[in-house]
């Protein structure tokens, strides 16, 4: 197993990092969480205070049966009443991460300037 997750930072922040087995730090096919080329155990993600976002049901079990708490992202984004698919939200996260900024806060300024509920 080797795949794409986001983890959030105790700050907020969010960056990219790997769930794998093929990294020499994980054991017995016990998957470890990859960020920056550091390896993170259960334990360690833990004390780090650091959430896995997982965007796959198959991802998320895995990391369960591991013993790792991930957060699943399958579900759709509410925002003043308008229902916005993962994707579109992804998208506009992925992009805020390439330029170096908080996606959190720029996904719901781009929000706020762009979509006004219905009347």
């Amino acid at each position: 197993m080797h795949k794409k997750v986001m983890l959030e930072l105790p700050d907020g922040l969010r960056r990219w990092g790997y769930v794998t087995t093929e990294h020499s730090a994980s054991s017995y096919g016990h998957p470890i969480i990859v960020l920056d080329g550091v390896p993170y155990g259960v334990v360690e993600i833990q004390f780090a205070n650091i959430k896995i976002i997982v965007n796959d049901t198959d991802t998320a079990n895995a990391l369960k049966k591991a013993g790792y708490n991930p957060i699943s992202r399958n579900s759709t984004k509410v925002h003043k009443g308008i229902a916005f698919p993962p994707e579109l939200v992804e998208k506009v996260e992925n992009a805020a991460i390439e330029k170096g900024l908080n996606f959190s806060q720029t996904v719901i300024d781009i929000l706020n300037k762009h979509f006004e509920p219905p009347k």
